[in-house]
């Protein structure tokens, strides 16, 4: 295997090699910028949808652990634009994962975030904000009361941001790179091409010379040169 690789290495022009190794260095730069900024981008953009949400639960809700009764809850449906941003998920997980109540309605169901998985157990070893469902999280503990009955549930007050938005500047960044970075590596190819051909000119002027030379032409004489050059 390693000869045969060997040969199919020495049977390609001088060429192509530096073409090749020219083209395969500034994919795999590409590559790397592409990645690096992706997720410096991606990171950014999930920090400021975590400022928000840190934003919005000091100026909404009040400090944990609180205190709320099941009819606290009612009115989740019923949040206004005043109240809490449409932009914003706002529920109460009881200690199991479900839901008690938030502010999805029913013709939007579908599209609530999954949040079973928020149970008791789970969110006692998770610090800040985490990623559900393609939903961003921020969690605070809270009881709620049932007045009727006197008893206490723990449950878990959720703040939640949709990331589609994030994850669609992501993408189309991912696009717009994607296809720059293609149109890049043409060109390096074609202009890495074209400067090995013209650079090269005088080595197939020397490859023409020593074909006749050794063809018997013993007159065959090479030009002058630039000094200092190969």
């Amino acid at each position: 295997m390693h000869e045969q690789l060997t040969q199919w290495w020495e049977g390609i022009s001088l060429r192509s090699k530096i073409t090749g190794v020219t083209v395969l260095v500034v994919t795999v730069g590409l590559l790397v910028v592409g990645m690096g900024t992706l997720t410096v981008l991606q990171r950014t953009l999930v920090d400021e949808v975590d400022r928000q949400l840190l934003q919005v639960a000091e100026e909404q809700v009040p400090q944990s652990p609180a205190t709320f009764s099941l009819e606290d809850f009612a009115s989740f449906d019923e949040l206004t634009p005043s109240v809490f941003s449409s932009q914003f998920y706002f529920g109460a997980v009881a200690g199991d994962g479900v839901i008690i109540d938030d502010n999805v309605g029913s013709a939007s169901r579908d599209r609530a975030p999954d949040v079973s998985r928020l149970t008791a157990d789970y969110l006692e070893r998770v610090e800040g904000g985490i990623t559900v469902a393609s939903q961003d999280r921020t969690t605070f503990p809270l009881a709620v009361v049932d007045r009727e009955s006197e008893t206490t549930h723990a449950a878990t007050l959720v703040i939640g941001a949709d990331l589609a938005d994030t994850n669609g500047v992501i993408g189309s960044f991912a696009s717009i790179f994607l296809g720059f970075g293609l149109v890049v590596v043409i060109l390096s190819a074609a202009l890495t091409r074209l400067l090995v051909t013209s650079t090269f000119r005088p080595l197939r002027d020397v490859e023409a010379t020593a074909a006749r030379f050794a063809g018997g032409d013993f007159s065959q004489r090479l030009g002058g040169a630039t000094p200092n050059t190969e």
